[in-house]
C-alpha cells in the first residue's frame, strides 16, 4: 500500500477479539466479510459468545430484512464496502 492509509483500508486489516482488542486479520479471512460491511455492527462484549467462539454482530442488510446475528468472518451477497468515512 502506498501513501496514507484510509479508514476503509484500516478496517480491512482489523480483526476483533471478544475482549475488545483488535489484531491483524488472519490470512484466511476474506476481504469482503461481515466485519468490513456497511450493514454490520459489532455486538457489545456482554452479547459476545465465550472466548474462542468468534465475534458476532448484527447484519442490517439493505434489503430490509430483519437484522440477523452473524460472525465477523461471514459473507453474503448483500455485502457492501463501508465507505462512510470517504463521504460516499
Amino acid at each position: 500500500m502506498e501513501g496514507q492509509i484510509n479508514f476503509t483500508d484500516l478496517r480491512k486489516e482489523q480483526w476483533y477479539e471478544r475482549n475488545g482488542h483488535v489484531r491483524n486479520v488472519p490470512e484466511w479471512a476474506n476481504e469482503k466479510r461481515c466485519g468490513t460491511c456497511e450493514y454490520w455492527t459489532l455486538l457489545t462484549r456482554d452479547e459476545q459468545p465465550p472466548e474462542g467462539w468468534g465475534v458476532y454482530g448484527l447484519c442490517g442488510s439493505h434489503r430490509g430484512r430483519n437484522e440477523q446475528q452473524t460472525n465477523q468472518h461471514s459473507y453474503c451477497e448483500d455485502w457492501k464496502e463501508d465507505t462512510w468515512m470517504q463521504g460516499n
